[in-house]
């Protein structure tokens, strides 16, 4: 009986994704993604790159905070009204909290976000921005370099499981750098992670992303992060270029400080949308999640 129910569970899950990335293609055949380039000044200057930052605060022990500006999203349902403040404000309250880069939704239908979103968080701030979709066409990567952003999330178990009808994780890698884009790729599972590790090695991903959501069973857990670094900490200490970036799950400090000091090679950044998105005082939330960074640096 139990054993249904598992299949019955993955079978919802699996459509879920599906779901999301028929969603995606649809949001491309929309022409949603046919954008000009943005006239943004802050695309004429020589700007520092994700990577750039992240290497900076790791030479003084020291991970890297990205913020992340999500309204809403299919597990959590709303977050924040998107008319409680607008996105300059929320962008620099994030900033002046301590954020060292921002990760933008821009996908309309399931997470409320938007490309004007995305550009208007760059104009406040200048902080190197992740443009945060359901990617799974090549239009949707030039869109964002188009629109200023510094790098693209692509979510590893979409190609792995075909659901990007041919448009290869290569060639998607291969298509943001020659448009100047860096490229964060996530993935949950060990399986994932072990191919990352790989093409991380070879230069090919800028970031690796440790996804603390299950995509099998939709459950967060920071654990999933300290299982996979335990795991894989031999193949780590051979690939000390290799970025490693933990997303999602972080709901108050400690959460980070039990992360660093549990993993032999603690994560160089950690993604934080919810926990920060529904708080009063977003300033202030992030303030104490950049303070918890800045304490553990203390002690090595």
């Amino acid at each position: 009986m139990e054993f249904v129910v598992f299949l019955r569970m993955i079978t919802k899950v699996n459509a879920i994704l599906e779901q999301l990335t028929q969603n995606a293609f649809k949001n491309v055949e929309s022409g949603y993604y046919n954008v000009l380039a943005s006239d943004s000044k802050w695309r004429k200057v020589n700007r520092r790159t994700l990577s750039d930052v992240i290497k900076d605060n790791k030479k003084s022990h020291n991970a890297s905070l990205v913020c992340e500006i999500k309204f809403s999203s299919p597990s959590a349902g709303a977050i924040r009204s998107d008319r409680t403040d607008p996105v300059t404000k929320i962008a620099k309250e994030m900033r002046e909290g301590g954020a060292h880069a921002l990760s933008v939704l821009t996908e309309n239908k399931n997470f409320n976000g938007s490309l004007s979103n995305l550009i208007a968080a760059h104009e406040a701030t200048q902080l190197p921005v992740i443009m945060k979709d359901i990617i799974v066409s090549p239009k949707q990567i030039e869109a964002a370099s188009k629109i200023g952003a510094n790098a693209i999330l692509l979510i590893y178990e979409l190609f792995e499981k075909d659901l990007t009808r041919g448009f290869s994780l290569g060639y998607a890698l291969t298509l943001a750098h020659s448009l100047g884009l860096e490229a964060i790729v996530e993935t949950s599972s060990e399986r994932g992670l072990e191919r990352l590790l790989g093409l991380g090695g070879d230069g090919l991903i800028d970031v690796i992303g440790i996804n603390n959501r299950d995509l099998e069973t939709f459950e967060v857990t920071i654990d999933k992060t300290i299982a996979l670094l335990s795991e894989f900490s031999e193949e780590l200490e051979n690939e000390r270029r290799v970025l490693l970036m933990s997303e999602s799950g972080y709901e108050e400090p400690p959460d980070i400080t039990r992360v660093l000091k549990t993993c032999r090679y603690s994560p160089d950044a950690f993604l934080i949308g919810t926990s920060i998105m529904r708080s009063d005082n977003i300033q202030s939330k992030v303030r104490d999640f950049a303070n918890a960074l800045q304490r553990e640096e203390e002690k090595i």
